[in-house]
């Protein structure tokens, strides 16, 4: 099997993330399979292989597909915050504390940081 071109698997991951879905990355047989695996709304786990290799390329590919599904997640956290309307210096509401907050950075991971 040809592994997936990065716009496929790039198209692949957005498409499940819009879906509301949360993808994850595996390799199986010593890194020489990569899949992608979700669960559907049903409960139902889905998994597609993107890629199989030999053993000498098995770390290249595994060390590839992770990195572009870092790439994808991040950029899907900034869309996330971009499109909430958080920003620093924003004021949000902490329910555990019952006070105000305001917003000192976004962190990496998408999340809205208060102090």
């Amino acid at each position: 099997m040809k592994p997936m071109l990065k716009k496929d698997f790039f198209s692949a991951i957005e498409n499940l993330l819009k879906a509301g879905f949360q993808p994850r990355f595996y390799t199986v047989n010593s890194g020489r399979i990569g899949l992608i695996t979700f669960t559907d709304k049903n409960g139902t786990k889905q998994v597609e292989q993107v890629y199989s290799c030999t053993s000498l390329a098995a770390n290249t590919f595994g060390k590839r597909f992770t990195t572009w599904l870092e790439e994808i997640f991040q950029k899907h956290n900034e869309e996330k915050v971009a499109d909430s309307g958080f920003e620093v210096g924003s004021r949000v509401w902490d329910k555990l504390m019952y006070t105000l907050r305001t917003i000192s950075e976004i962190r990496a991971g998408g999340g809205a940081g208060a102090g």
